[in-house]
């Protein structure tokens, strides 16, 4: 009988390619002189139910633009980066000793041996959608865009020392610029 197990992995990496695009500002000009907004970016799914929330459930009510929008369009087994897939790799690790009171010392602790069985390699493709109200907008992004990904960004989604699929990277792959004024980068692979 096989053992259910959930890991939640798409869910992090999906978080992690989310948060690649916070922070991202563009410039405009008004009577106060020139401001500097930063652009909000969102994981979302085209249904309505994530629209009725974006639009605060009212007809009346549009989206705040601009602002990034992800979401998964496809996922691949990448068998080209499959190794032996029974491989378990085993590390020897060693505790830190714990006096009376709780606290480190000096000495060696408990020791184990910590088995990592061998990840599945796929490719998550994302798609980066960036919806803005004009071309300025959209060019300012754009080119802060093409400067991150050069050519890829790495993403971390554990800081476990033992965790051998703690790095991965996103990789931009393509740009598609609708007369919507709408940039749509990035994929994203991992194992």
């Amino acid at each position: 009988m096989y053992n259910f197990t959930y890991d939640a992995q798409f869910r992090r990496y999906l978080i992690q390619i989310t948060r690649i695009f916070n922070g991202f500002q563009y410039e405009s000009t008004g009577s106060s002189g020139i401001t500097y907004t930063t652009v909000p970016s969102i994981y979302g799914l085209n249904n309505t139910q994530a629209a009725s929330i974006l639009t605060k459930n009212s007809e009346n009510a549009s989206m705040t633009v601009p602002l990034f929008v992800t979401y998964p369009i496809d996922v691949t087994p990448s068998s080209e980066r499959r190794l032996n897939p029974t491989f378990i790799k085993r590390n020897q690790v060693t505790e830190r000793g714990i006096d009376s009171n709780g606290n480190y010392t000096n000495e060696s602790g408990a020791r184990y041996t910590v088995e990592t069985m061998m990840p599945v390699p796929i490719d998550l493709r994302v798609k980066v959608e960036l919806i803005t109200s004009n071309q300025s907008q959209m060019y300012q992004l754009l080119e802060q865009v093409i400067t991150l990904f050069n050519p890829e960004v790495e993403i971390q989604t554990s800081t476990n020392a033992l965790d051998w699929t703690a790095i991965s990277y996103a990789k931009l792959e393509d740009i598609d610029i609708s007369p919507l004024n709408s940039v749509m980068p990035s994929s994203s692979s991992y194992s």
